[in-house]
């Protein structure tokens, strides 16, 4: 056998070396086709995979970051299915909402910063809630925790062990104060009920029933650990015990719990009157239609339902009048018997009334979508209260004075023969501090200065409209959203008793345009 040369072992060494390479590229190239890592070019810089460029191509760029603010409201029953409306920022392809570790029930992406989401059941604690969008998870933050309160089954005193979630750690125990009335205002009031009774004492905090004798009140809420208000239900005359339920067991009964039902005394006999030529006064055969138009402080912030809770009571559960409320935004049945369309309104939380060129810091604008909300609903009478998110965002008295000239003037122009209730806005505090206080506060006295100049133009136009004044209504020291009301301080929305003062400088103006109908 012929040897090969030294020169053909060398030819045929460099074949080899040749071929290994070429097979390692292929190989590479392959494996970059199919799998779209990257591929670090010569000079060592990342090249740009397949992958990546189909990505940008078709994407452009990538989604911004969610960003939880609040949410409304800020305690729920450990049952779940409870509505809790969430705001913030870059909620738009929102994936996943959750409460703690376990997914919401079902949730809407309402806008870019405002979701509706549905709670699960869950043990008795405090859960952040959370946002997941392409952009990624939003962080905690204390202003988004609900906080879930056990239900009345546990023993009287007893301490109540937190049901475990479908996910994520168990929470403990949670232990409650026991719950003490000592007095009640008033005492006394008609066997047809819908009398709201204030009931003082102490451990209301989670408050889940409030019984009049062995009979739930039609609605209650918790103003503070030692306040809560109940509107009486319907009994025969008698006299009951009023009872709080919490987490820590049932009041024991107390000299000062006692309420009275007392039962309507006979009319006395009439003689028929003569037939007169004047006509009786009856409620018109359509309801007449309201829309409470505004912001967070109309939708209710902290306190689910606002001023609309209080005001629907007064005008339909006690006075019977034939009236619906109306607009596209729904935050449930007012209190437990209502209908569900109690709840309708046009409040948005963070939005401003807009039409200026500068954007809104909180939301979007009324203006965007006022002229659509008015054709579809068609209200008779719209109670308006808007502004205090354009001074929030920066701008000055005049400013806004103009954004609601402007708004008017789409309103009027929409619908002409609607009747408008424009108010001076409630004052804006600085209890946090907020850091353009001074700038805020001149803007909010010049705003307020402005409308009923707002109001008499329009007026001389020949439009129905008349100024609210809601600008000294309320106490700030008592009826604001600060201290122990709720876990953090707020400067801009009233607690219960606020908003159910709002709702009583409102009444009178609405009975009256009511009454007119």
């Amino acid at each position: 056998m012929k040897h090969a040369s030294k020169k053909q072992r060398r030819r045929y060494r460099l074949t080899m070396v040749t071929l290994v390479i070429v097979i390692g590229l292929v190989a590479l190239a392959l494996a970059w086709a199919s799998s779209g890592t990257r591929v670090v070019t010569k000079n060592g810089a990342p090249a740009i995979s397949k992958s990546d460029h189909n990505s940008n191509r078709t994407t452009g760029s990538s989604a911004a970051h969610p960003t939880v603010i609040a949410i409304s409201p800020t305690s729920a029953p450990t049952t779940g299915n409870t509505k809790v409306t969430i705001t913030g920022t870059g909620f738009s392809g929102a994936t996943k909402v959750l409460f703690g570790s376990v997914a919401a029930s079902g949730f809407t992406v309402v806008s870019s910063t405002k979701i509706t989401a549905v709670s699960p059941a869950q043990g008795a604690a405090s859960r952040g809630v959370s946002v997941i969008t392409p952009g990624g998870t939003s962080a905690t933050v204390p202003a988004a925790a609900l906080t879930y309160v056990a239900n009345d089954s546990a023993p009287s005193g007893s301490a109540v062990t937190a049901t475990p979630p479908t996910s994520g750690p168990t929470t403990g125990v949670t232990t409650a104060d026991h719950p003490t009335v000592t007095a009640i205002s008033p005492t006394s009031g008609p066997t047809t009920g819908n009398t709201k009774v204030t009931i003082t004492g102490t451990g209301f905090s989670g408050a889940t029933k409030v019984l009049f004798g062995s009979v739930a009140a039609s609605r209650f809420t918790v103003v503070s650990s030692t306040k809560i208000t109940a509107v009486s239900p319907a009994q025969a005359a008698a006299s009951r015990g009023v009872s709080v339920i919490t987490p820590g067991g049932t009041s024991a009964a107390t000299a000062g719990d006692s309420y009275t039902y007392q039962a309507a005394a006979p009319a006395a006999p009439t003689t028929p009157a003569a037939p007169t030529t004047s006509t009786t006064s009856t409620a018109p055969a359509t309801p007449v239609k309201l829309m409470a138009l505004g912001d967070s402080i109309t939708d209710g912030y902290l306190t689910p339902g606002g001023y609309r809770t209080e005001l629907w009571q007064l005008l339909v559960n006690q006075d019977h009048d034939n009236i619906s409320f109306v607009g596209s935004e729904n935050s449930g049945a007012l209190a437990p018997g209502d209908p569900v369309s109690s709840g309708n309104e046009e409040g948005h939380s963070g939005w401003c009334i807009g039409l200026d060129n500068s954007p809104c810091a909180f939301g979007d604008d009324l203006s965007s979508d006022i002229v659509s909300w008015l054709s579809t609903y068609q209200p008779n009478i719209i109670l308006l209260h808007a502004g205090t998110n354009d001074i929030g965002s920066g701008d000055s008295g005049a400013q806004v004075t103009t954004n609601m000239d402007d708004f008017l003037d789409q309103i009027f122009t929409t619908l002409p023969k609607a009747d408008v209730l424009l108010a001076k806005i409630i004052p804006i505090l600085n209890v946090q501090p907020e850091s353009n206080y001074a700038e805020m506060e001149t803007a909010w006295q010049a705003y307020n200065a402005a409308i009923p100049g707002l109001v008499t133009k329009y007026q001389g136009l020949g439009y129905n409209i008349q100024l609210v004044d809601m600008s000294d209504v309320l106490n700030p020291a008592t009826d604001y959203a600060t201290g122990a009301t709720i876990p953090q301080d707020d400067d801009f929305h009233p607690n219960l008793a606020g908003y159910d003062i709002m709702a009583q400088t409102w009444y009178p103006f609405v009975k009256a345009l009511y009454q007119r109908s």
